[in-house]
């Protein structure tokens, strides 16, 4: 598992998330992450990097 903060919201662990779907002849793959714990989730991203961010930035942190 990649670098991920521990859940916001009640301190839970983690859990990277993928969704493939096909439109036509393009593969699509969405990505987020979500906590096992409460289920506090990030929203979707086409891209794995961008979940992962949305999901280690905190209120009031600066950026790393």
């Amino acid at each position: 598992m990649s670098d991920l903060k521990p859940c916001p919201f009640c301190n839970g662990k983690p859990t990277e998330n993928c969704y493939s779907t096909k439109g036509g002849t393009t593969y699509y793959e969405d990505f987020w992450v979500s906590c096992i714990d409460c289920g506090a989730t990030t929203s979707a991203h086409r891209v794995h990097k961008k979940a992962m961010k949305a999901w280690n930035t905190r209120a009031g942190e600066d950026d790393e």
